[in-house]
């Protein structure tokens, strides 16, 4: 299966996020003083919510980075799309950098999919030395520095607030401020640009924007707008189309060689799109580049009882097998079963499940393939509302026989949950 996304925000996701990083922080070094800045291990484990109440939500993470990404009516903890911003300075020979910390280092060890080069990540490239995290609520400022760069770099994001205006504080919308100082004695030309992938549907068309993109759904209206407010923007609505990691190669080629590509939309989906705004600073001078973020989702599956199924994928009739453009799967039993690959491909995410069953029989037993990762593409038992079971493939098209011991739950009510909630390769197969 894939992934899917969203959130309705709360005021406790203000606390549950920064008590995260305050908690880690007094753990680990009593020095820092309440309420100060976050820097350096204190930073691996915080993130600012950002978008209006109820309309759902992306976070600000302590080093820049954008995460926890939850747009379509549900929580999406840890989703963190191919996104980021960046910066080129023309004539330092180390002068391109994702405009970002470094990346802590729990994301680097053991994920999933690493061995195939985490092409869904920007964790190999370049990016500032140091950062440091100030939250005064509703904002939150990363500041960036680093010796290859002849600037120091901030990030300020913040959500639309309004005191008593409870209409305007609940947009769905929120922006990042990149501000940029000069700290040479010598005028700098830059290119700022912003780059992200279509995480919102991988086969979903990216649309224009005055002075943006929109990352579109492949049905309907819906998407989310990312525009920067500059009449000297140039936007890159199509990037190189390849295999593997040729579209990120290609367009981080782009940002380092200070080249701001204009492609018009096109008809079919696009690996992702990019806007690029030339900045001039005088010595000492400071310039901001404002980043709006403005999402419409109106579809919704929520619901009061049972929702069977969520999202675009396991539409209409079971597959036959094989659906176009994919790899042979194969170990299925009978002529029909679940795939979310079709149709549509890897893009289609979503969650189907059982009706509700009482446990009369000892063991259960199915077939999985696909995708590996037990919290996005996986088969799930879910009793009293808690996942008791999970079962996820091999990174393999082939089917494998997975066999659960109920013995434990005789008599109990379950339903049995098929979720694929990733948009890159590897989802799921049940059969």
């Amino acid at each position: 299966m894939k992934r899917t996304s969203a959130i309705i925000l709360m005021a406790l996701l203000q606390s549950f996020f920064l008590s995260l990083g305050g908690k880690a922080a007094a753990e680990n070094d009593e020095s820092r003083s309440f309420n100060g800045k976050y820097e350096r291990e204190h930073l691996n484990h915080i993130a600012f919510p950002i978008g209006g109440i109820g309309a759902g939500m992306f976070c600000l993470e302590g080093t820049g980075a954008i995460s926890h990404v939850s747009l379509k009516h549900h929580p999406d903890v840890m989703n963190e799309p191919y996104a980021f911003a960046a910066i080129y300075v023309k004539g330092v020979e180390h002068g391109a950098k994702v405009l970002e910390g470094q990346v802590p280092t729990w994301k680097l060890f053991g994920p999933d999919q690493s061995g195939l080069g985490r092409g869904d990540k920007t964790y190999g490239l370049p990016r500032f030395e140091e950062a440091s995290f100030l939250v005064r609520f509703p904002f939150a400022t990363v500041e960036l520095k680093d010796k290859d760069v002849p600037l120091t770099a901030s990030i300020t994001g913040w959500s639309p607030f309004i005191p008593t205006d409870a209409d305007n504080s609940s947009l769905p919308s929120g922006a990042l401020e990149y501000q940029f100082t000069n700290t040479s004695g010598k005028p700098i030309e830059a290119i700022f640009s912003y780059n992200a992938k279509n995480f919102v549907d991988g086969q979903g068309r990216i649309l224009n924007t005055q002075g943006g993109f929109v990352l579109g759904e492949h049905e309907g209206n819906s998407g989310l707008a990312i525009y920067v407010d500059n009449n000297n923007a140039v936007v890159d609505h199509c990037w190189f189309r390849g295999g593997w990691f040729d579209s990120q190669t290609i367009v981080w080629d782009n940002i380092r060689y200070g080249k701001m590509v204009s492609n018009q939309p096109v008809d079919t989906p696009s690996p992702g799109a990019s806007v690029y705004v030339p900045i001039t600073l005088l010595p000492g001078e400071t310039k901001t580049v404002k980043v709006n973020f403005c999402w419409y989702f109106p579809k919704s599956d929520l619901s009061i009882g049972l929702v069977r199924k969520t999202g675009n994928a396991f539409v209409g009739n079971p597959s036959k097998g094989t659906a176009t453009g994919q790899q042979t799967v194969s170990g299925y039993a009978g002529k029909q079963l679940l795939n979310s690959f079709d149709a549509g491909g890897d893009g289609l995410m979503g969650i189907i499940q059982s009706p509700s069953f009482k446990i009369e029989k000892r063991y259960l037993k199915f077939l999985v393939g696909g995708g590996n990762q037990t919290d996005r593409t996986s088969v799930n038992l879910i009793i009293d509302g808690e996942i008791v079971k999970k079962a996820a493939g091999t990174q393999s098209e082939t089917l494998n026989e997975i066999v659960w011991d109920l013995k434990s739950y005789k008599g109990k009510n379950a339903v049995v949950r098929v979720v694929d909630l990733d948009v890159y390769p590897w989802g799921a197969y049940i059969g």
